[in-house]
């Protein structure tokens, strides 16, 4: 990601890029107002998330996307449903583009939701946190299990041990 040089900006990146599509996701898909998705993530991941992805002044459409999510929000609690957070993991496991994620790339996405969680609890907005639910029930998708195979080429011949 392009962003400030050393880790602490790729997690910033991350959490920011993490953050966007969970919001994304909570949101309503479509109604009066609705700014076009790449607008919407534009404003979520450069303003609302990322504040040192912010440029001086937000163009008109960056302000009215921040708006159109305010307004169009939904309150913290409903985290707590399963089903929001079975749709928010399915969201995590998957890239832009609607490819499977990769395992990596889902547990970090998994990690910055955990920790989202574990701040509404502390900030009693939630009661627990839903990812440990054991009610939740959710396993990655399939298509992205990965190929738990051996490559011959890859261990040592007899001579080698």
């Amino acid at each position: 990601m392009d962003g400030p040089s050393g880790d602490h900006g790729i997690r910033v990146c991350s959490v920011a890029e993490v953050l966007t599509t969970i919001t994304v996701t909570m949101l309503p898909k479509k109604g009066k107002g609705r700014p076009e998705e790449k607008t919407l993530r534009t404003a979520l991941y450069r303003w609302a998330f990322n504040g040192q992805k912010r440029e001086e002044d937000p163009a008109h459409d960056i302000l009215a996307a921040l708006e159109w999510a305010d307004a169009n929000s939904p309150p913290v609690g409903v985290l707590a449903d399963l089903e929001t957070m079975r749709n928010l993991l399915d969201a995590c496991a998957r890239t832009l583009d609607d490819k499977p994620a990769a395992g990596t790339y889902l547990a970090r996405r998994r990690q910055v939701l955990s920790n989202v969680l574990k701040y509404a609890v502390t900030k009693k907005r939630l009661v627990s946190i839903p990812l440990n639910d054991p009610e939740l029930n959710w396993e990655r998708p399939s298509d992205m299990e990965t190929d738990h195979e051996i490559d011959p080429r890859c261990v040592g011949g007899p001579e080698l041990v």
